[in-house]
């Protein structure tokens, strides 16, 4: 069972669009299923036959990764196909309220930098050089305002 909405845990199979033994291309509709706000039709991924439908018409609460069909590549033998033993219902996905709390992020505060004479301690754009150069301005004198400290 695939989720077919963000809110969803579990599904019923509506209807089977598709039978056993038939063709399937990627993108056509195999079944409907109702999650908890709508009906929505389940299409193919791939190519092949649709060898064997594991969760009948009519079934309900089927939780999600809980295998509902199987589909074989064109050629093989589908009606010999065996169901994987290793495949069933996922583990039970923990709600958030059971979730462990996470320690506090690690907050570190940046040292700043002790002022080196003959080197800039703010940065210019092209522009506000420009203007600066223009008017004879001492950038040192104003107050940059722009993101990360740019004038």
């Amino acid at each position: 069972m695939p989720s077919l909405s963000p809110t969803m845990e579990e599904g019923n199979i509506v209807k089977w669009l598709k039978k056993e033994g038939e063709a399937v291309s990627a993108g056509d509709a195999l079944c409907e299923i109702e999650t908890d706000k709508a009906v929505v039709t389940l299409d193919a991924s791939d190519d092949g036959i649709l060898a064997k439908i594991v969760v009948e018409e009519g079934s309900k609460n089927i939780r999600l990764g809980s295998l509902i069909g199987l589909i074989v590549e064109e050629g093989e033998d589908w009606k010999h196909v065996e169901i994987p033993k290793d495949v069933g219902p996922p583990p039970p996905v923990s709600k958030p309220s059971e979730l462990r709390p996470s320690p506090e992020p690690q907050i570190s505060i940046p040292v700043k930098k002790e002022h080196i004479p003959g080197t800039l301690r703010f940065r210019l754009s092209p522009a506000a050089r420009n203007i600066l150069e223009k008017h004879s301005l001492d950038a040192s004198q104003g107050t940059a305002t722009g993101p990360r400290g740019i004038f």
